[in-house]
């Protein structure tokens, strides 16, 4: 698998506004929905899950784009009420 094959989600589509407009109408709903994402793109589970699937050439690459989106998410989990 390589950097261009993993269907990362745009990080500008990701934020409190578009979460709270959402069909989410609790803030249960919307801090489960982030922590879903949360749990998709936490850095250690995606690499336990398809590091040694990763071609070695774009590990750091995929890396940093795993931690990239695993630290938005955290902020705007952190900014849903």
């Amino acid at each position: 698998i390589g950097l261009t094959d993993i269907p990362f989600p745009l990080i500008e589509w990701i934020t409190v506004t578009s979460i709270c407009s959402s069909h989410f109408a609790a803030a249960e709903e919307r801090k489960a929905a982030v922590r879903s994402l949360q749990l998709r793109w936490h850095p250690d589970k995606f690499q336990q899950a398809f590091g040694d699937k990763i071609i070695e050439t774009d590990k750091e690459a995929v890396t940093e784009e795993v931690k990239k989106l695993a630290q938005h998410l955290n902020a705007v989990s952190s900014m849903i009420v």
